[in-house]
């Protein structure tokens, strides 16, 4: 409510009005990809009441987005000619979280994740439709926090030696490392460290997508398209990372209390300095 106080001549009037002020809404985000300031790669992401619907790229290719309760149902993925070629269809269970993510090619063939959550881990059973298969097992501490993944079989046998094993650290509610592990060398590689500032990770699009769950959807979502971790996962919004050779930084802009600009530096292993710049619109 908004208390208007409306001054006329010989008394004061008080009124009150039950509109509340419109809070800006998120209309798009363009993102373009820089190497030594050429601009290589260009995506820009298109939102309706807070949800994604619509992502259209350089090279003409599109994704367009549909829900279902509040939570992501299809993504129907178009070449730049427009040919549909594959469509990703995502399940829920009664509290959001992700259990199936599947991904159906044009010729009705299917690639399949199935996640399944215990006390202490969590299985993601991963089918392709030649016939591979490939079990995970995420471990959990007491906050329910992803602390390990590792194979557990492969095609129905036990995986190589030389498979590798991941451990996540956190400090508190923020992950700060990833690190590998191979068993038949006994190396341990770190993969990426984050740093943090004080700002709550709460205005991430995802999560108008992946429902309450939305951090471990997040996470689960980058390991069905081959990532390994991802700091979405934490509480904070990190600030800088290192990932092998790479040190980037991030600067954040914001506008009438709204993220209005990211801009992300680095330089890669081959000397080339490397930028990614996101500008978000409202209404």
């Amino acid at each position: 409510m908004k208390i208007i106080i409306i001054i006329l001549i010989g008394f004061l009037a008080v009124s009150c009005s039950n509109d509340a002020p419109k809070e800006s809404e998120l209309v798009s985000i363009t993102t373009n990809y820089y190497a030594d300031n050429i601009l290589w790669d260009s995506s820009k992401y298109y939102y309706s009441n807070s949800k994604l619907e619509d992502v259209k790229n350089l090279d003409k290719s599109r994704t367009n987005y549909s829900y279902n309760n509040n939570l992501i149902a299809t993504a129907s993925n178009y070449e730049p000619d427009g040919f549909l070629f594959s469509t990703n269809k995502y399940t829920f269970d009664s509290n959001d979280r992700l259990t199936e993510f599947a991904v159906v090619l044009s010729d009705n063939s299917e690639i399949k994740y199935t996640i399944t959550y215990n006390e202490t881990t969590i299985l993601v059973t991963y089918k392709h439709y030649i016939g591979n298969s490939i079990v995970y097992e995420f471990g959990l501490n007491a906050n329910k926090q992803i602390i390990s993944k590792k194979t557990i079989s492969v095609n129905g046998a036990p995986p190589k030696a030389n498979s590798l094993r991941y451990q996540y650290t956190y400090e508190g509610q923020n992950l700060v490392s990833v690190t590998s592990f191979n068993a038949e060398t006994n190396v341990t590689t770190p993969l990426v460290t984050y740093t943090y500032g004080t700002e709550k990770n709460e205005a991430d699009p995802s999560k108008h997508m992946y429902g309450k769950a939305w951090k471990m959807n997040s996470f689960f979502m980058v390991i069905v398209n081959g990532g390994n971790y991802t700091s979405q996962v934490s509480e904070n919004i990190f600030s800088s990372y290192k990932e092998g050779t790479r040190n980037a930084t991030i600067n954040r802009e914001y506008s009438n209390g709204k993220i209005s600009k990211t801009t992300t530096e680095y330089v890669s292993s081959s000397n080339i300095a490397m930028k990614i710049v996101s500008v978000y619109e409202y209404k």
